[in-house]
């Protein structure tokens, strides 16, 4: 996310800054991101995918709907208690779709084309 001086939102490109091998799918060269979106795979084993970027917007659109940072252990929580952190306000499909983009399992994440 960037927040420009007049303090509008742009939402940009989460892999912007990786450059993918198109055989592995796993990053060509050496990167920093923030702690609390790493998805598992990367924090365990440094492997990077689209299914990365699934786990660092699923991350950004629970601290929107809890309106604070999110648990610095994010990938230690079990999908209901992701859900249950999600206000009653918010429509069902909030309450779906977060838990499956926190998917631990990086191959059960929903994808984007």
């Amino acid at each position: 996310m960037l927040v420009k001086s007049d303090g509008n939102v742009k939402l940009g490109d989460f892999g912007v800054a990786m450059k993918l091998s198109q055989e592995t799918e796993q990053i060509d060269e050496t990167c920093t991101l923030t702690d609390r979106y790493l998805s598992p795979e990367y924090a365990d084993e440094r492997i990077f995918s689209k299914a990365t970027d699934i786990w660092g917007f699923g991350t950004i659109l629970l601290e929107l709907c809890q309106n604070q940072l999110t648990h610095k252990n994010i990938r230690d929580l079990s999908p209901e208690t992701i859900a249950d952190s999600i206000p009653e306000t918010f429509p069902h499909e909030m309450h779906k779709i977060i838990p499956q983009m926190l998917e631990k399992d990086f191959k059960q994440r929903p994808t984007i084309s």
